[in-house]
């Protein structure tokens, strides 16, 4: 984000609306590094990538569209709130998996 503030004055329309629209996809597989580092540090194993950057994605995504109409520059907060949300949302399915005796 910090980039596209400092380059802000050399976009283009088209080119300010193109990262406008990927900042969810960015800042979403931030959250998937940090599930796959955490697993990986903490010995669970690997990760299925479809499966874990899906649920962020999607929290990012609807976190910057709901929060776009209020201000572009908001949605920064909402992808955050989002793509945790998401995450959380992973971990809980994951921990019903694992207590159903279907670890994955």
């Amino acid at each position: 984000m910090g980039l596209f503030l400092v380059s802000r004055s050399f976009h283009t329309p088209l080119l300010r609306g193109l990262l406008w629209i990927i900042a969810p996809v960015v800042t979403a597989f931030g959250f998937y590094v940090g599930a796959v580092l955490f697993a990986r540090l903490g010995g669970s194993g690997r990760l299925r990538v479809r499966r874990v950057y899906l649920y962020p994605l999607v929290g990012c995504s609807v976190g910057a569209a709901v929060v776009f109409p209020f201000g572009a520059m908001l949605i920064v907060f909402g992808m955050c709130l989002g793509g945790s949300l998401g995450m959380l949302v992973f971990e809980i399915v994951g921990f019903r998996g694992f207590a159903a005796g279907r670890e994955e």
